[in-house]
C-alpha cells in the first residue's frame, strides 16, 4: 500500500511539471492558425485597397480634367501610407486595412456624386483642344485617353458642353466633296459637328490618299470642325457612348 501511495504522489507531482513544460509549445501551436487567418484577411483587404485606390485616382483625374484641364491627383496615396507603416500584429494590419478601405469607399462615393451633380451623367467625353486628346470618363473616373484631330483655325471645333444627339455607322458629308466618316456621333443638334473615324474618299478607306493624309494629321487641328479619331479608337468610342452622353469641349 505504501508503494502505491508513493506512485500516486509521483504522478501528482509530475503532471503539473509536464504541463508547464508543454504549455509554451501548445500555446504557439494553437495561436498559429489565428495568426495565419489574420494574415490572409490582411492580404485580401490590401488587395481591395489597391483596387479602390485605382478607382479613386481615376475619379480625381477626371474631376481635375473637368475643373482645370489638368490630369492630376490631389490626394496622397492611402495604399503607400499603409505599406510604409509598421504593425504590431497581423490583426492590427488587417484592422487598419479595413479602416482605410472604408475611407476610400466614402471618398469614391463623394467624388462620384460631385461629378454626377456637375455633369448630369456618370459618363462623359472630355475633349481638350490644346492637347488634342479625348478623355473617356466612365462612372466618374478617367478610363482612357485617345488622340484626336479637331477643327482647323478657320473652321474651329465649337467649345462648350454638348451631348451625343445621334449615331451613324457611316455618314457621308453633304458638302461638295462626299467625305465618308465612319462611326459618326453628332454632338450638335444640327448634326454638323461630330466625333468620327478618319474620313476618306471612295469606297475603301485604305485606298484613299485623303485617309492617309488624315492619319498623318492626327494630333493636329486640321478638320472642318469635327473631332477625328483613329479608326480603332472611333469604333471603341462608338460602341461605348450612348445618345445623351455629355461631350465637354475645352481649349
Amino acid at each position: 500500500m505504501q508503494n502505491k501511495r508513493h506512485h500516486h504522489v509521483y504522478y501528482i507531482t509530475f503532471i503539473p511539471l509536464f504541463l508547464m513544460l508543454i504549455a509554451p509549445q501548445w500555446g504557439k501551436a494553437t495561436m498559429t492558425p489565428t495568426l495565419e487567418h489574420f494574415r490572409a484577411l490582411a492580404d485580401r483587404a490590401e488587395q481591395e485597397m489597391s483596387l479602390l485606390e485605382t478607382t479613386f485616382e481615376g475619379e480625381q483625374r477626371a474631376w481635375n480634367l473637368l475643373e482645370s484641364g489638368e490630369d492630376i491627383t490631389t490626394y496622397p496615396s492611402i495604399t503607400k501610407q499603409h505599406r510604409d507603416e509598421q504593425y504590431a500584429s497581423p490583426l492590427e494590419r488587417y484592422s487598419m486595412a479595413e479602416t482605410r478601405n472604408e475611407v476610400l469607399h466614402m471618398r469614391i462615393e463623394a467624388m462620384r456624386h460631385r461629378f454626377y451633380n456637375t455633369v448630369g451623367n456618370k459618363n462623359a467625353i472630355l475633349i481638350d483642344l490644346s492637347e488634342q486628346k479625348a478623355a473617356i470618363i466612365e462612372d466618374g473616373a478617367l478610363m482612357m485617353h485617345y488622340p484626336v484631330s479637331s477643327g482647323a483655325w478657320e473652321t474651329p471645333t465649337p467649345r462648350g458642353t454638348f451631348q451625343i444627339h445621334s449615331k451613324q455607322e457611316l455618314r457621308v458629308s453633304s458638302q461638295d466633296v462626299p467625305y465618308r466618316m465612319p462611326y459618326y456621333m453628332a454632338f450638335t443638334e444640327s448634326k454638323s459637328h461630330g466625333l468620327h473615324a478618319l474620313p476618306y474618299l471612295g469606297n475603301k478607306a485604305t485606298s484613299s490618299d485623303y485617309w492617309y493624309e488624315a492619319l498623318d494629321h492626327i494630333g493636329r487641328p486640321v478638320s472642318h470642325g469635327c473631332v477625328r479619331l483613329l479608326p480603332e479608337d472611333a469604333e471603341a468610342l462608338y460602341e461605348w457612348a450612348e445618345v445623351g452622353t455629355p461631350v465637354i469641349i475645352n481649349s
